[in-house]
């Protein structure tokens, strides 16, 4: 019998510092720690292991999934003797790495699919749901065992279903540009507070 196929994915991190963010190195160190822990046991359970590291934003000239690979190669570099170590350095998003992750996936014949990314970055459970087609490899999201905001130790992060009349504009939340999100948070705060029932 052939062995089954694992491929493990630690969600890249862009490596220019952020307000409200943690320092990205600790971030990547997180999520890579979890996905070596994902690669090891596939390893030990005779899976061939596929290991993607993925980001193409570039901080100081230097591309995000190279910033990635030295994080492995320093803390990490047991998991070159089990898996396959994948580069991928074209994705500038969540959403592009899922892409391509998928992509890459269903042209090797992955029998499973294990994102790994930060515990309070919990919107990458629902863009691989969502984006996952019939046939596609099973699909296990591991979330790591730190937040990527400062506020992530303190602040669970609010999930819900959108009621059904705010499908259509509750995912814009996620496009408000960072100049403009204080502004956002405002008139959000203020209309919600105005048309809320006591």
């Amino acid at each position: 019998m052939a062995n089954l196929r694992a491929t493990v994915i630690g969600h890249g991190f862009n490596f220019t510092p952020t307000p409200g963010l943690r320092n990205p190195k600790d971030v990547v160190y997180d999520r890579v720690r979890e996905a070596c822990r994902a690669v090891d046991l596939f390893y030990k359970g005779g899976y061939e292991v596929d290991f993607m590291i993925s980001g193409g934003t570039e901080t100081d000239g230097v591309k995000e999934a190279d910033n990635i690979e030295k994080i492995v190669q320093k803390y990490f570099s047991d998991v070159y003797k089990k898996a396959n170590v994948v580069k991928e350095k074209e994705s500038l998003n969540t959403m592009e790495n899922v892409l391509k992750t998928y992509d890459f996936a269903r042209d090797v014949g992955t029998d499973i699919l294990c994102p790994v990314s930060s515990m309070d970055h919990v919107r990458v459970p629902r863009e691989w749901a969502y984006e996952r087609k019939p046939g596609d490899p099973l699909l296990a999201f591991i979330p790591s065992q730190e937040p990527y905001s400062k506020k992530g130790w303190k602040i669970k992060p609010f999930i819900t279903e959108p009621p059904y009349w705010a499908n259509d504009f509750l995912p814009g939340v996620f496009k408000v540009k960072a100049d403009k999100r204080g502004k956002f948070q405002k008139g959000f705060e203020s209309l919600v507070k105005d048309c809320s029932q006591d």
